[in-house]
């Protein structure tokens, strides 16, 4: 890197870790606080994903709730879709379309 960028500086591995775990932290607090105002009640979701490719998993939690300004027209038109679950199924059709490409990758 230092060829392609003479500004570059390493970073060490400790100081990536530190720095993650505090920007978790940081974002940890925040979800609490966002939670903890929420004026409805909360409903968690889960769901997961792999990578056929490289055999990484993942697992994701979701909270959906109601905020005080989110329903349009009093609630007529309310329908809650799991943003995550819909953007799960757009990527596996992608990584499906793209099947034969990324595994010549």
């Amino acid at each position: 890197m230092c060829v392609i960028s003479p500004n570059f500086k390493n970073i060490s591995r400790q100081t990536t870790t530190r720095d993650v775990l505090i920007y978790y932290a940081k974002e940890k607090d925040h979800v609490k606080e966002k939670l903890v105002k929420a004026p409805s009640l909360i409903c968690l979701t889960s769901d997961n994903w792999n990578s056929e490719h490289t055999n990484d998993e993942y697992i994701f939690i979701t909270a959906h709730w109601v905020d005080k300004d989110s329903l349009l027209y009093n609630g007529v038109l309310f329908q809650v879709r799991c943003c995550t679950h819909i953007l799960h199924l757009i990527v596996k059709v992608g990584l499906e379309l793209a099947d034969d490409v990324v595994g010549k990758i």
